[in-house]
């Protein structure tokens, strides 16, 4: 495991000395992935409040919600394959600029349409984690960039490796010995 402290050499590197993306870097592609998502949902606890302050029927301010997620297959038809076709590194700069401008008029809207206009592109932006995982694009990186269920089995994983790892080899004169066995186990250790 890379230690973010570390100041050797390879520290300030995006690769770490195995070849795979470093856990910083991890990271730091890991947040923005989480927050463009979470844009998606941030509206459905607010329902009511929207339909009180735009003085909307709960089901107009629910069509907030599926015009969200409308936005969201938007992006995926049109924002995601421009990862093949342009540098994802300004793709990326640029969509997640276009996320903060509809957040910002999201939160300037005046009336339930404009709101819901804001929505649209909210959730068309809300693309870029899959524009920013193709960019860490090795092993571990992908996972937990994509996954933050990922992050937390991977040390359950990891765990039975470990204490292999830790325990001597079978027939080593430290490894312990089931009693009634030990006899046995020490003749054919010799």
């Amino acid at each position: 495991m890379t230690n973010l402290a570390d100041t050797s050499p390879e520290a300030g590197s995006h690769e770490s000395p195995s070849g795979s993306v470093s856990r910083g870097l991890v990271l730091v592609l890991a947040r923005p992935c989480g927050l463009a998502v979470a844009n998606l949902y941030y509206a459905q606890p607010l329902l009511h409040e929207l339909a009180v302050a735009f003085g909307a029927s709960p089901a107009g301010a629910g069509l907030v919600v599926t015009v969200t997620q409308a936005g969201y297959a938007v992006g995926l038809l049109f924002l995601v394959p421009l990862g093949n076709l342009l540098e994802r590194r300004s793709l990326v700069v640029m969509v997640l600029g276009a996320a903060a401008a509809s957040l910002v008029g999201s939160a300037l809207a005046g009336s339930l349409a404009v709101f819901e206009a804001a929505a649209l592109a909210v959730g068309c932006t809300s693309v870029v984690a899959q524009v920013l995982v193709p960019m860490a694009a090795e092993g571990r990186a992908c996972t937990t960039a994509s996954s933050p269920r990922s992050e937390g089995d991977q040390p359950a994983r990891r765990a039975p490796a470990r204490r292999r790892a830790a325990s001597p080899p079978r027939g080593h004169p430290d490894r312990a010995v089931p009693a009634g066995r030990h006899r046995a186990a020490r003749s054919t250790n010799r």
